[in-house]
């Protein structure tokens, strides 16, 4: 038993490290783009203090 499951193991592991990527790659965009945004507005806020 403990053999098979050693084996069985790496691909549960595989699995969860895709699904954790492709997380990362939706929400590191999104994050990107809301500091973006943050970015654009705290141009917009110093451009009206001029």
């Amino acid at each position: 038993m403990a053999p098979h499951h050693a084996f069985k193991s790496p691909d549960k592991n595989n699995e969860l490290l895709q699904e954790s990527r492709s997380t990362q790659y939706f929400i590191l965009p999104l994050l990107h783009l809301h500091q973006h945004m943050k970015f654009l507005k705290g141009i917009g806020k110093s451009k009206k203090l001029w």
